[in-house]
């Protein structure tokens, strides 16, 4: 059986029933870390486990919780389905982000399990790599993995830098064929624009990486999605993710109008001075629309669970 820490803990062996329901969801894994190779970037996820897992997840998912303008989801959807290349671009605060939007797709009747059947998150291979919990729980989730450029930039040490570089570089090469591959046979994509987990103790990570507009311009549609609610907190120590403690929240998503991404491009390139960095300014001021779509969305939910 798995190596199951703290955070699967925390889950799972609450009573006979959660106990029950991880004896069916282990054995559908067979390690608890993935091998990240140019050859074995895309991982394909388990339907069968993700509908085990949102019967876990559902206590920490209050009654309330609910997509605003579901039928949004759907457009994109459909579009996806007629062989369109479709970008969802979420707000991104917990490592229960990517579950929440299955668990409520999966139960939305305007939507169903087709929209995250399709769904493909472009994951850093930090989820794979750096700890065995995460590892297995994000296997349960279609995704492409990638080296984030912001860790890479992060090693302070120059020559570990380069040598990170030249490491990741195939792969990363081999994640954008997949991505280029795949985006026209009916899958979506889903990418966090601030590229890690916001957090309000450090405004950088807040931004969006510039990396975003490179996304841009390879998909046809795309919908912006506030998430409001963080039922999987960070623990601002940080210390490890399995420090994270899983809390019962309401979580409403907010989705924005369907758009074309070429039109999104020229609506965030509006007034761009001569001397800035255009992928910079473009993802910057599409990271501002996703806060206003965070604060009419967070208006809607206040109103409802209070």
């Amino acid at each position: 059986m798995l190596q199951m820490g703290l955070l699967f803990e925390k889950i799972f062996f609450k009573n006979e029933e959660s106990t029950k329901l991880y004896e069916q969801l282990a054995p559908m894994f067979k390690a608890d870390f993935e091998e990240v190779t140019p050859e074995t970037v895309y991982k394909e996820g388990k339907p069968e486990a993700r509908k085990i897992f949102n019967q876990l997840l559902r206590p920490f998912v209050l009654e309330k919780s609910r997509i605003i303008r579901p039928e949004h989801l759907k457009e994109l959807y459909d579009l996806s389905q007629q062989g369109k290349a479709c970008l969802l671009l979420p707000e991104h605060y917990g490592n229960f982000d990517l579950s929440n939007i299955c668990y409520l797709t999966d139960n939305d009747p305007q939507i169903g399990e087709g929209f995250a059947n399709s769904l493909v998150a472009v994951a850093g291979a930090k989820l794979s790599l750096d700890n065995a919990n995460i590892a297995t729980f994000a296997q349960i989730y279609n995704r492409v993995v990638i080296f984030p450029s912001r860790g890479i930039e992060s090693i302070t040490d120059e020559k570990k830098r380069e040598e990170e570089r030249k490491k990741t570089l195939p792969i990363n090469l081999a994640s954008i064929k997949e991505i280029t591959r795949r985006k026209y046979q009916n899958q979506m994509f889903l990418v966090f624009p601030s590229g890690t987990r916001i957090r309000p103790w450090k405004e950088e990570t807040k931004t969006g990486v510039p990396e975003i507009y490179n996304y841009l311009r390879i998909f046809e549609y795309c919908c912006l999605m506030s998430v409001n609610g963080n039922n999987l907190p960070i623990n601002p120590d940080e210390s490890t993710m399995t420090e994270d403690i899983p809390t019962p929240e309401h979580i409403y998503l907010g989705v924005s109008p369907v758009m074309r991404t070429e039109d999104l491009i020229r609506k965030c390139s509006e007034n761009m001075p001569a001397d800035i960095d255009p992928k910079a300014y473009i993802v910057t001021n599409m990271m501002k629309r996703l806060f206003v779509l965070h604060e009419e969305t967070e208006t809607i939910r206040s109103k409802e669970i209070s």
